[in-house]
């Protein structure tokens, strides 16, 4: 009896322990979304919130077996390790990675490298919301949802603060240049050249979001305080 209630208690505490929160996730990979938005122009923001909802918080059996971040299955040009996962079908083939770095490397890369997605890089990078529906467009995923979804997890944990972290960086790229990766290497994928990145002082215009719950305004450097805050009556 002793015995059996040992493994039920260590089992149990192994449980616990493996439960990551939505918080823990985000503080985890933020950095990594933020450089992918720096390399590619996905927005950090559904990166993250993209990677919340497909890894169920960092506690998905996919992410455990395969550090695969984002759902994204084997498709013909992929050569590396894969592992099988029940889906839309039984046992489907879901790319497999190294590492977490590897994961976000790719997504940028597939996003970048698809035609069906070339429209969402010519959107405003601080649009979640276009985004968000722009994903559901381009097919990336099957529940009708799935823009609600990645909105709330957007705006539940203040996500939106990570692309702004990234938004004077977000490159100019030929996305015929890039393509999904084929496998992946100890560099985390296909190294190309890096892309021009925005020039610091090129204006951005006013971007309006939340951090915390408090309204925040998201502007270029050296615009005039006083003219913000005629403009929003403070």
């Amino acid at each position: 009896i002793l015995f059996i209630l040992f493994i039920a208690v260590f089992s149990g505490f192994k449980s616990f322990a493996q439960n990551m929160s939505a918080q823990a996730y985000v503080q985890k990979y933020k950095d990594l979304a933020i450089e992918e938005m720096k390399r590619m122009g996905v927005p950090a923001a559904i990166t993250l919130a993209q990677g919340l909802l497909e890894t169920q918080n960092g506690n998905s059996d996919l992410l455990l077996a395969s550090n695969n971040h984002f759902g994204i299955k084997c498709k013909s040009t992929w050569t590396a390790e894969t592992v099988s996962q029940d889906d839309d079908t039984p046992g489907e083939c879901f790319r497999k990675y190294k590492s977490a770095e590897d994961s976000y490397r790719d997504h940028s890369n597939f996003l970048r490298g698809n035609d069906r997605y070339d429209f969402l890089f010519k959107l405003d990078p601080a649009d979640y919301k276009a985004w968000a529906y722009g994903l559901r467009k381009a097919g990336y995923a099957t529940n009708p949802n799935y823009p609600q979804i990645l909105i709330k997890y957007i705006e539940d944990n203040n996500l939106e603060q990570y692309t702004m972290d990234a938004i004077n960086d977000v490159p100019h790229l030929d996305a015929s240049q890039y393509a999904s990766d084929t496998q992946s290497d100890d560099n985390g994928g296909n190294d190309k050249e890096l892309p021009q990145t925005l020039d610091e002082s090129a204006s951005v215009a006013p971007v309006s979001f939340t951090i915390n719950g408090c309204k925040a305004l998201y502007v270029s450097k050296g615009t005039s305080l006083l003219a913000i805050a005629t403009q929003n009556n403070i």
